[in-house]
């Protein structure tokens, strides 16, 4: 994010919705039915139109975010292999998934400081901070990792990769209702194809 546009970002990394089937046709040998690749094409042009699409520029920040997509993509194949071929809860799945990111996050904290004198540096005293902080750990991972492990054991990794591509939508809503920013008629076009394409998917069975 630091080293890319946020228009590049949130296009790159919508990607892993068009990732995902081919990923789940190789790591796990089920090809996705033919409408949910219209399905993830229909998504991705509505992440495009609310983004802003891709500037056509490739920097080191964007080559990270398609990094980041892909290993999405695997990631929700091989938790969907895990979950289903395993005695072992999605909480439990959950609870060694937020104590790896604890610990690989520590260690990075650590060695990025290592040349540093004063070291790590000190935590915030803001209430503020901490009710945030509390809030994305508990809202935005820990409950959004368990809602996926649940989902990827009873459903398709395809299906469940269309259903999370409707985050910059919400995303988007949330930023005019609450911060009160303005999106333009073309980025209200992107966000509701998003949307009608995670509705679409969610009523369909087969």
């Amino acid at each position: 994010m630091a080293h890319t546009q946020a228009s590049n970002a949130a296009f790159l990394i919508s990607l892993c919705v068009v990732f995902t089937p081919f990923a789940e046709w190789w790591l796990m040998g089920q090809h996705p039915a033919p409408v949910l690749f219209v399905f993830a094409g229909v998504s991705l042009l509505g992440a495009a139109l609310l983004s802003g699409g891709w500037s056509g520029h490739l920097d080191w920040g964007d080559a990270l975010m398609l990094a980041a997509a892909l290993l999405r993509a695997f990631t929700v194949c091989k938790t969907s292999q895990l979950t289903r071929h395993s005695s072992a809860s999605s909480l439990t799945l959950t609870t060694v998934q937020a104590g790896v990111i604890c610990l690989g996050s520590l260690l990075l904290a650590v060695l990025s400081s290592s040349g540093v004198e004063t070291g790590l540096p000190a935590l915030p005293s803001a209430p503020a901070f901490w009710q945030a902080t509390v809030y994305l750990v508990l809202g935005c991972t820990i409950f959004a990792f368990f809602a996926q492990n649940w989902a990827l054991k009873h459903s398709a990794p395809s299906r469940v990769a269309l259903l999370t591509s409707s985050e910059p939508a919400f995303g988007a809503l949330f930023a005019v209702l609450w911060l009160g920013e303005s999106l333009s008629v073309t980025a209200w076009l992107g966000g509701a194809l998003i949307v009608l394409t995670a509705l679409w998917t969610t009523l369909r069975r087969n």
